[in-house]
């Protein structure tokens, strides 16, 4: 079985603050890179430059908690690879909310985070707004969340001095009231317990099984060949 770390590791979900920093960080990158006269997607190391900077600013429990934000990995479960898994799937649902002139549809980084992933990948041949331009108006809704009426004041107060990815996240929170809240209790029954650990073991099963079918494959292999040598060996010389 295996231990409870590993499966943090495996089923990696980032939080709205976690990718806020890793967005951060990466536009801090391609400045630096710039500054350099260097494409940053260009680096062979970029994205191990990038992890390491983001590490460097990854807060400790006590700090996060302090300033009320939402980093709930330890470091050393943040790999190379959920970075770059991360933004190379980020880059792909902005660049398709690009093509497509909407921000919504694309989940819900894209929707919260848009300005800061235009100021990262905006500008590229593929990264081109249609001639609609982006439409700005339209928020991904949650099955049955409350629609909020245009023409009432917001009760946060006023959005225009926030920053938009703060406006876009506040807007959508509100919208989404405590479905998400239902929908985890929902998911966090014993049924669905259960199944993930089914789920776990299949998977596991599964990688077992594939590995002793390549160890038997390999030990054929090896027993064919020394056979073949055997024979070689002792077969009379035709001298």
């Amino acid at each position: 079985m295996a231990t409870l770390s590993a499966r943090k590791r495996e089923f990696f979900i980032w939080s709205d603050d976690e990718v806020e920093l890793l967005l951060k960080v990466t536009q801090e990158y391609k400045t630096f890179m710039a500054a350099k006269n260097v494409d940053w997607e260009s680096s062979q190391s970029k994205y191990g430059d990038i992890l390491a900077r983001f590490l460097e600013r990854y807060p400790s429990p006590m700090e996060a908690s302090l300033s009320a934000k939402d980093f709930p990995h330890q470091t050393e479960d943040i790999t190379k690879a959920h970075l770059t898994t991360k933004l190379k799937n980020i880059r792909v649902r902005y660049r398709q909310a690009v093509d497509s002139g909407r921000k919504s549809g694309h989940g819900r980084v894209v929707l919260i985070y848009f300005d800061e992933c235009e100021s990262i990948w905006g500008g590229c041949p593929a990264t081109v707004a249609t001639g609609e331009g982006l439409d700005t108006s339209d928020l991904e809704r949650a099955p049955h969340a409350p629609e909020l009426s245009s023409g009432e004041p917001s009760p946060t107060g006023s959005l225009a001095e926030e920053p938009a990815s703060q406006s876009r996240k506040r807007r959508l929170d509100e919208e989404l009231g405590d479905y998400r809240t239902q929908t985890l209790r929902k998911a966090l029954t014993p049924a669905s317990i259960a199944q993930e650990d089914l789920e776990l073991k299949r998977h596991f099963y599964r990688r077992q099984e594939e590995t002793d079918r390549k160890f038997m494959h390999s030990m054929d292999r090896i027993t064919s060949s020394i056979e073949m040598l055997v024979k070689h060996i002792t077969q009379p010389s035709t001298q």
